[in-house]
């Protein structure tokens, strides 16, 4: 089998973006309270409700497997070898979904327990066992009561049980198989010298784009530029400035930024291709929560893919992720010497400007 267009590429990863049961969540949510101006939330902390809230999940994400299945990339990586070894090499080191777990009884079940114990009253130890050892230390014994009693409330309860019910709805699935797909699009449809040559000039990008960015804020706030002035509103002036700190912040990394690409040759694509897939790689552990490996084996048979013009062995994949990590515990070092009373300053700066936006609550 032929390997796959770019638009096929396209419209699978497009397919894998929308692998959640978002859809649902109308269903779950009533009218807005007067009083909070939030939803309620419809489900209720009994076996019976969140049984049918996992098995109507399960629906939605069964056929928007089944709708994946059909495309031409899904079918062109499941008939290689090269790729079924991988999936299973990177299931020995994270907890990969399954087609199966879809109409699994028995992971219905953990998940229907693991819900409802969300809302459960918790006893004074799990509540100390839940907290890290800065934090309990932080706290006399009778604010630990007082925030014991607190999370106990049928309120808090309730948020918690909320909380994971909505998290199980809008999570997006097989994250591997998403970021894994994106990294072999890149490889195959990518130019490797425009990557090269961008990578040299992006700072002189950078810094022009800033410097047209400054004398636009200074031109308009000029009292000759009434006429342009007027026509420029407070959100587009807070942008173009946020703007402006964002990219001077990538001015100042990137003495120490590292590049994945040292040099060019012959190799260069396949080993952007093993930086995009050990980054993806530590995404998903990073979301899971599980401590960080290198992944090695899996992209090993990750690089025996059809139209892999080089493929590369793993002991060199090993060395090139090890050269990457002290990379960045090197990045990280330098971060940390800007002098504090500066990251301090621009840390106020940035606030005022909102380049740092809030998180919205799941």
């Amino acid at each position: 089998m032929a390997i796959p267009t770019k638009e096929d590429f396209e419209i699978y990863l497009h397919q894998m973006s929308d692998f959640n049961a978002n859809e649902l969540l109308p269903e779950y949510y009533g009218d807005p309270q007067t009083i909070l101006g939030g939803k309620t939330f419809l489900i209720k902390p009994i076996p019976d409700d969140v049984r049918e809230m996992v098995n109507k999940v399960n629906q939605v994400l069964n056929r928007k497997y089944k709708e994946l299945e059909n495309l031409t990339v899904h079918k062109w990586l499941y008939q290689q070898e090269a790729f079924r070894r991988a999936e299973k090499a990177a299931a020995a080191n994270i907890s990969l979904e399954k087609r199966t777990d879809l109409t699994n009884k028995t992971t219905e079940n953990l998940y229907v327990e693991s819900f409802l114990k969300a809302y459960q009253v918790m006893s004074f130890d799990e509540y100390i066992d839940s907290l890290r050892k800065y934090d309990y230390k932080d706290y006399s014994d009778e604010e630990l009561k007082n925030k014991f009693e607190r999370i106990n409330s049928e309120k808090e309860r309730f948020v918690r049980f909320e909380g994971v019910i909505k998290r199980y709805i809008t999570s997006q699935r097989f994250e591997w198989l998403h970021h894994t797909v994106s990294a072999l699009s890149i490889y195959y449809f990518n130019d490797i010298d425009t990557y090269l040559e961008n990578q040299k000039e992006q700072d002189k990008i950078a810094k022009k784009a800033k410097e047209a960015i400054d004398k636009y804020l200074d031109v308009i706030q000029t009292p000759s530029s009434f006429n342009l002035h007027d026509r420029v509103n407070e959100p587009l002036f807070r942008a173009l400035t946020r703007a402006s700190l964002e990219i001077e912040d990538i001015l100042e990394e990137s003495g120490f930024e590292f590049k994945p690409l040292q040099r060019g040759g012959f190799t260069a694509r396949e080993r952007l291709l093993v930086f995009n897939l050990w980054k993806s790689f530590q995404r998903v552990l990073a979301l899971s929560g599980l401590k960080r490996t290198s992944n090695a084996s899996s992209i090993t048979h990750l690089l025996s893919l059809e139209g892999i013009d080089n493929p590369i062995e793993k002991r060199t994949i090993e060395k090139l992720i090890q050269g990457w990590k002290r990379q960045q515990y090197k990045q990280r070092e330098m971060a940390q010497e800007t002098p504090i009373e500066k990251q301090i300053l621009r840390n106020e700066i940035k606030k005022r400007y909102r380049v740092f936006p809030k998180r919205k609550r799941n």
